[in-house]
This record gives C-alpha cells, structure tokens and sequence, in this order.
C-alpha cells in the first residue's frame, strides 16, 4: 500500500542538512540545539520575617507563627484558619485547598507530626539537595526546636519568643534526622505543605514540559518516564544543582547516541524512508514550535514502496487538511474525571484539578471531596485503573481493572471522550464501579512562550464547540450532549460569557454567563463559580459545587478545553461531570 508524506520545502531543506551530518559524521541533531533555559519558578515563594538567631515575636512566638508568616498563601488564611498545633495543620491546609505530601521542595511547610510529644513541629524549608543515593540536605529555619518560648495567657503577651534557627537535616522516604542528633532528633511521618492544589499541579505539569523539551532539543528523542519523574522532581525541589545534573543526563545520553556507528546512506532503505519520516516532525516541532500537521504542504512524492528501487519524485501541490486529526505521541496533557459508585449509592468524585500530564506510570486523579486519589493509566494497553483509594481504604480486590476508552471527537489540537469501567473493584468487602460515564480531554497546550505572544498581541476572540456530560444515576446514568462556548481576551487573561448548555436521558444542565481567569503566562485557567448554574432547570445556590477548569490549546491559542463538575453540596444526587472544547 502506498501513502504520500507531505512535508514542507524548508523543512526537507533541514532535513537533508541532518542526514548530511548524520551519516558523514556520526554527530548528533541535539549537538547544534541551543540551550534551552527557563524563566519559570518552580519553587514556592517565602520571605523569613525574623532574622536567624533573634526572638520570634510573631503572635505566640511558636513556630506555627513562624512559618505561616513566611508565607503569604498561608497568611492569608488569617485567623479564620486556627492553627492549635503543628499537627493539625496537615488536615485544615488540605481542607483549605493547599497541597500535602512527601515532596522535599524550597519555600515547602515541613511538619513533624510526631514530634514534641505528639503536639509536633514546623520549620521552613529554604535549601534542598539530592544525593545521588536518593537521600535529601534540607537547610530548614524554624522558631522554638527547643521548646523555651513562653507566652502569658492572662495578660495576651509574649514573655520569651522562640529563637529563630537555621540547620540542616536529612530526609529519605518519610523521615528526617538531624545530623547532629539535635533538636528534633529522628522523625517519621514528616509531610511537606506545598501551594495551593491547583498551583502545585501547574508547576508539576511546566517541570515536567521544561524536561521534556529539554530532552527533545538536546538529545532528539522523550525522556523515560524514570527520566521525567526523576528531573521534573529536581526541577520542582528547588536544588541547586537542578540543571546541572539535568545537564549531565543529556550529556550521558549524548555520547549514548554517537557511541556506535552511524547507518549508512542507504536511499532504496525502507529503515532509512522511516527515520526521515521520523526527524520531519521532530525537526518541524523544534525549528518552528507547532505540529507539523498545520503547516502548509508541497508534496514531494516520496512513498512508501516495496521495491528497493529510487523513485523520481513528481511535484505536485496538495490541499491543506484544515482539521487533520490529533494523534497522541505517548506524551500528552489533559483532563480526566469519574463518579464513584459504592453498591448503588455516590460514594466521591474524581477529577484532575489541571491540565495534567498523561504517563505510562499512571495519572494521579485525586477526589473532590477529600485526600483520596485515583490512579488511572490512560495510554496503557489496555487503560487500566491502576490504584484506587475509597472511604472505606485501598482497593484490594479486582485491581488493576481495565476500562474502555471511547472517543467521541477530535480535531488538530485535542481529542476528548468517556470512559467505563469493565468489572467491579473492592475494598473492605464493598463493591466499586464507574459505571455512570467518566471523562477525558487531551491534547497540547499552549506554551508560556506562545501565551506570552497571544497577550502582546491582544488576541482575543469566540470560542465555540461541543460539551458531553453525565447526570449520576445507581443504574449507569444519564448521557448528556449540547453545546459550549465563551469570549475569550488574552490580554487580560480572560474567559468571559462562558455558556454551556447539555441534555439527554430526561435531564439538563447548563451555565451561562461565567467567567474563568488565567494566571500569568499560563494556559491554564479557572472558573471563578459565578453566573448560572443549573441541572434540570434549578438554579443552584451559593454553597453547590460548581467547578469548571481548562487549558488554551496550540500553538497560537486556537482552541480550548477542560472538564466541569455541579451539583448540591454534599453531594448524594443531582451530580454532573462533564467536558467542553472550543475553536475560534
């Protein structure tokens, strides 16, 4: 079977140029890539308020005062958020939106539950280094490790504020220790408060891309998802030697790649025909920042042939596919969501709160309503719901579970679909399912450097697609499909009259009049749960859930895309997820 590959004129050009140094002197296409830096900052924003060595006087002179005025994201919680103890903190932050894990990162709240007799301890991290064992140095400053401020509760004053200290420690899996065996000695169960949940997920989707890129310009090829996780978490840590050791990976793959003899030339090669084909859109991607899909084509006759023969090439024009189809690489961005049903009851719901990076290692879904996460491995053959963490513990039973993946559109810059769940899982002796339609959005956002140019040029314009939604029901619910559409202005980075409006099954929901706003350079962006929002035709109230988040897509803006979620809150019924997109 024979199948034309069009390529652009000056893209041929640069390719010929490649195979050139390629098979005359084994160097390879990374070498001649500029370097690729990074204006994003990967680490959380802090300012000490108390100089190291002085007296914290700062509210009761504890180190819970310390820390949340180091930071503005928790200053502004004010008083509203009671703070008793160190302790404590893991469940109100994660309550209040706020990221918690085991992530070592520079400006992260590390918190020792189990110190000070289980009241616990709080300290700033301000310094991270990774040591090639996997170890961690964190540099920490924090207020009273010794426990000698002291504070008169009659009188509402500080008699002896805790000194302000800056030390370093160890951390591996969990645990740190000092390395002098002072202070705060061995502890486990340490835990790191990170940004906002929707902050932390933007930053690990750009370190994961600033990696990938990397990879791409200096080596040619994706990184492996060790590769990724392992780099995107330096670049994230805030160590210092990040980019080096960044660096010297390539390096590494470098000599890798030029070790062993380069093919020779061969033009009758199928082999050679398949690279060339390869390196176009490589090339294309690096040389000019967009799928080699949307560039204008000239054929030049190349085929795919049986025959070990040179074929002339007869040039001809070709018209421009104007929606060619987008095709997934093995790396891409997106949304994921699901209902979860306990033996025919809602039991949560599970929604990426971003645009979020789809791996072979699985895509971390955590839940709406609390720390609970689903792990879904979405490119695997076949998709698999690998993890799953439920009211009533881990799934124990009938896991990995695979689901079908069912397309229902797709265009140059994304595809979006439902999911299913094949068979039952189990935790505690109870049954689980995503039996009502769950849902995907993926494709390829819009970098900070292509956002950067829409906003210098006050793009802006009208969006319009489809949208899919599924009312729950305990028998597989109710399929909704309509329509969606909003103003979008990237100069003030801006989602207005957001509409949308679904229906199936004897239900409906819509929005109408919303606004979403996006922040800085990012693609991402956030609804703001205003307008009207309903399901089956009543108005929901202040306190329902309506949360709607998405990302602008392509390299020049010209799509959008993201998932939605509504209903009465807590919600046992009249739920509905959903996805949307849109092309100006």
């Amino acid at each position: 079977m024979n199948k034309d590959r069009s390529i652009t004129c000056t893209t041929f050009t640069v390719i010929l140029m490649i195979i050139i140094l390629y098979t005359g002197s084994g160097l390879a296409l990374a070498q001649t890539s500029p370097p690729l830096n990074t204006n994003v900052n990967f680490t959380i924003s802090y300012s000490i308020p108390v100089e190291v060595g002085k007296e914290n006087k700062i509210g009761v002179g504890q180190c819970v005062d310390f820390v949340k005025a180091s930071r503005e994201d928790l200053k502004q919680l004010g008083e509203s958020v009671a703070f008793k103890n160190p302790k404590n903190m893991i469940d109100l932050l994660k309550n209040n939106g706020f990221a918690v894990d085991a992530i070592p990162r520079v400006g992260a709240a590390l918190i020792m539950p189990n110190s000070a007799n289980g009241v616990g301890h709080v300290a700033l991290v301000t310094g991270v280094e990774r040591k090639e064992t996997g170890e961690y140095v964190l540099t920490i400053v924090d207020s009273n490790a010794r426990g000698e401020a002291v504070y008169n509760d009659e009188t509402k004053e500080i008699v002896k504020g805790g000194t302000i200290r800056e030390r370093q420690i160890t951390y591996n899996n969990g645990t740190t220790q000092e390395q002098e065996g002072k202070f705060t000695g061995t502890q486990t169960g340490v835990q790191f408060v990170q940004e906002k949940v929707t902050v932390f997920e933007d930053k690990k989707n750009q370190a994961a891309k600033y990696v990938i890129n990397v990879f791409k310009e200096k080596v040619g090829r994706t990184p492996s998802d060790n590769e990724l996780n392992t780099y995107a978490a330096f670049m994230l840590s805030g160590d210092k030697q990040s980019e080096a050791k960044l660096q010297n990976n390539i390096q590494s793959a470098m000599k890798t790649n030029t070790a062993t003899s380069p093919p020779q030339a061969n033009l009758n090669s199928q082999g050679l025909l398949a690279k060339l084909k390869d390196m176009t859109s490589d090339v294309w991607n690096m040389t000019f920042g967009i799928p080699i899909a949307q560039a204008p084509t000239i054929s030049l006759g190349i085929k795919e042939s049986s025959e070990n023969a040179c074929v002339a090439p007869t040039q001809t024009t070709k018209a421009v596919d104007e929606n060619p189809p987008f095709t997934s690489q093995g790396n891409y961005w997106g949304h994921m969501s699901c209902m979860l049903t306990k033996s025919g009851t809602l039991e949560d719901v599970y929604s990426t709160l971003g645009p979020t990076y789809f791996a072979a290692s699985g895509t971390r879904v955590p839940s709406y309503n609390s720390s609970r996460v689903m792990t879904v491995n979405g490119i695997s053959s076949p998709p698999q719901i690998t993890a799953l963490e439920t009211s009533t513990g881990a799934v124990t039973v009938g896991i990995p579970v695979s689901i079908d993946m069912h397309e229902l559109g797709n265009n140059s810059y994304m595809s979006w679909g439902y999911w299913l769940q094949n068979s039952a899982m189990q935790a505690g002796g109870t049954n689980y399912y995503v039996n009502n339609r769950g849902f995907y959005l993926r494709g390829d956002p819009t970098t900070n450097a292509q956002m950067n140019d829409l906003i210098a040029h006050n793009v802006s314009g009208t969006y319009s697609g489809t949208a899919n939604g599924t009312y729950w029901t305990n028998t597989g619910g109710a399929n909704m499909a309509g329509s969606f559409s909003a103003n979008v202005n990237f100069a003030s980075r801006s989602l207005n009259n957001i509409n949308m409006s679904i229906s199936g099954g004897g239900h409906s929901a819509s929005i109408s009049g919303a606004t979403a706003t996006a922040s800085g350079s990012s693609s991402t962006f956030i609804g703001n749960a205003n307008g009207q929002w309903k399901i089956d035709g009543a108005t929901l109230g202040s306190s329902s859930t309506k949360d709607l988040r998405g990302v602008v897509l392509g390299p020049t803006g010209k799509a959008v895309g993201g998932g939605f979620g509504m209903g009465q809150s807590p919600a046992t019924t009249g739920l509905v997820i959903g996805i949307f997109q849109g092309t100006r």
